[in-house]
């Protein structure tokens, strides 16, 4: 399944578009080995429509971000591309149809400054690189872009062994050979508006995106969080999750910095609106959709 909106809000003077590549339908305990499908379906109330569907099985979204901040603009996650192993081979979308996409919203590869990857798992990387004849070139060829130094140090050390990582000597080491990456380390500031914070537990040097414009914030979560359940269930690790006790912990920490703050949680794979916030209810925390 593919949805072709590209939905758009403003945090102050910051524009963030939300393209999506792609949306998949996980049973809970299939994506979140200690959850249960009987709570996912009894928090139907919140969830629906936009979180779960009719049979009450997880939407989740493999979409990139777009922000236009401070005279720049830039790409988070690229998504999945093309060139998939066994196992991702049905979140692929027919040709080029993500860069156009990417055009319907104005953002042209070649206009593009900045492409950050929170890391480098395959649904996240697949279009930093195109194939041209037998060489893969970068397919923001005017942009920097920007990874963690943890995340490439730890892939390259793993020998660029998993099935996550699958395909990241075409879709990373190009880059590197290039010399247009940035290795960073956390809280990294890009521009006055855009700054990078470290959320650890998914995978080594794992950054999400904060937005500060005005008095208004947002954050780009990564995958700190796969779906909103797990801020009512922070325990709910991803089964992909390197660390789950830290990846909890991590949730565990943003919840305490925003919850009931006008924060933007802006979901890296949540299906529906572009972001919400989070909202102490009688039955626990909910995240509220903000458009």
């Amino acid at each position: 399944m593919t949805e072709t909106a590209a939905p758009r809000l403003r945090i102050g003077d910051v524009t963030v578009t939300k393209v999506v590549e792609a949306v998949v339908h996980p049973e809970a305990e299939s994506l979140l080995p200690g959850s249960s499908n009987d709570y996912v379906r009894a928090s139907r109330e919140w969830l629906a429509p936009h979180f779960i569907d009719a049979t009450d099985r997880l939407v989740i979204s493999i979409h990139s971000f777009l922000i236009e901040a401070d005279g720049r603009r830039f790409v988070v996650d690229t998504g999945v591309g093309w060139d998939l192993p066994d196992g991702f081979k049905h979140l692929a979308t027919p040709g080029e149809k993500y860069l156009r996409d990417l055009d319907s919203a104005g953002f042209a590869p070649n206009s593009v400054d900045f492409v950050i990857c929170t890391h480098l798992h395959v649904d996240h990387v697949g279009w930093n690189t195109r194939q041209q004849g037998e060489e893969w070139v970068p397919t923001f060829p005017n942009a920097r872009y920007v990874l963690a130094d943890d995340a490439v140090s730890a892939w390259r050390r793993s020998g660029g062994s998993g099935a996550h990582s699958h395909g990241n000597d075409r879709t990373v080491e190009p880059l590197l050979a290039a010399g247009v990456v940035d290795r960073i380390t956390p809280d990294h500031v890009l521009t006055p508006s855009v700054r990078l914070v470290s959320t650890p537990g998914h995978t080594p040097g794992h950054i999400s995106i904060e937005i500060s414009s005005g008095d208004q914030r947002g954050l780009i979560t990564g995958d700190a969080s796969h779906h909103p359940v797990q801020w009512s269930q922070p325990h709910w690790a991803s089964k992909a999750d390197l660390d789950p006790e830290e990846s909890t912990r991590t949730r565990r920490r943003l919840l305490d910095e925003l919850v009931d703050t006008d924060t933007l949680i802006l979901g890296t794979h949540y299906g529906g609106p572009v972001a919400g916030r989070l909202v102490t209810t009688p039955a626990g925390v909910r995240f509220v959709t903000a458009d």
